[in-house]
């Protein structure tokens, strides 16, 4: 009788040997998946105060600088001034709970108004230390305002604990113009106008509000900061979400806000010297 001989099974834990190439592939492979991890940590630990995340964009450069951006509170906050809708008052339902109400404006066709501020947090990440050397922003697109419109302010809370950089863009100029401009805080008082360059770290990010005016238009508009680190140079676009940040002007819109009735109450539209945080302005870039 014929004797089958046994196949020795080789134990998993042993697996099959990578050659020299393969083996440098897969560590360079879990190194960057280390590196990236850090950095989404870093970028994802980024939190306005009150819980509001800011809409993380991509790093500018590997182990840089982290930029991210979004729409400040619109409704009864400092530097918040409402939104601009098309058609009059009696077609807007008036928002219901609070916590929707960036949903409802977006429904209802809402742009953010002249004066409203964009939240741009900006960090270095890991031990560098980046020097913003200016910013500027391009106008993507230009239309009147509509000759039929309603300008809304909603009153609700505030978060807390930040104490910003302020800067003044013109939408109105061409080429259009960013300024430091003085600002103002609950309990800090005056702020000077920080101009650039400028530094930032990991250790000391950076909240600036960025406040977009304008008396003619309904703009479109993004945002670049040029910077330089560790002998490298290099321009970060912030945008809203990957889309030009939209800015209507409430000149020609009928003024309301809500009356906590279900409707509207008549309102004053501010005027160009409120969207302005006021005193000194020191222009720190321009478009191209």
């Amino acid at each position: 009788m014929a004797r089958h001989k046994r196949r020795r099974l080789r134990p998993r834990s042993q697996g099959r040997k990578l050659s020299p190439p393969a083996r440098r592939h897969r560590l360079r492979a879990a190194i960057s998946a280390v590196v990236i991890g850090a950095s989404a940590t870093i970028v994802a630990s980024l939190v306005l105060a009150g819980g509001r995340h800011l809409t993380p964009l991509v790093a500018s450069s590997p182990g840089a600088l982290s930029v991210n951006a979004a729409w400040g509170p619109l409704g009864g906050c400092n530097a918040a001034y409402g939104w601009v809708f098309p058609g009059a008052p009696s077609r807007l339902p008036a928002p219901g709970e609070l916590q929707g109400i960036d949903g409802w404006a977006k429904r209802y066709g809402g742009v953010p108004a002249s004066g409203n501020s964009v939240l741009v947090t900006l960090q270095g990440l890991g031990a560098h230390t980046v020097i913003i050397t200016a910013v500027r922003v391009v106008v993507t697109r230009r239309s009147p305002p509509p000759p039929v419109a309603t300008y809304a302010k909603v009153l609700q809370g505030c978060g807390g604990g930040i104490t910003p950089n302020y800067f003044r863009v013109n939408l109105d100029r061409e080429p259009v113009t960013v300024e430091a401009i003085t600002g103002a805080e609950a309990g800090v008082g005056l702020l000077p106008p920080v101009p650039l360059p400028h530094k930032v770290s990991q250790a000391e990010p950076e909240v600036w509000y960025v406040q977009p005016i304008t008396t003619n238009c309904t703009c479109s508009w993004v945002g670049y900061i040029e910077w330089t680190s560790d002998g490298t140079s290099g321009t970060t676009e912030f945008s809203d979400d990957g889309q030009p940040f939209r800015t209507a002007s409430p000149v020609k819109a009928t003024a309301v806000t809500d009356s906590f009735a279900g409707g509207w109450s008549p309102v004053t539209i501010p005027q160009e010297k409120e969207w302005i945080a006021g005193g000194n302005a020191v222009n720190v870039g321009t478009a191209h």
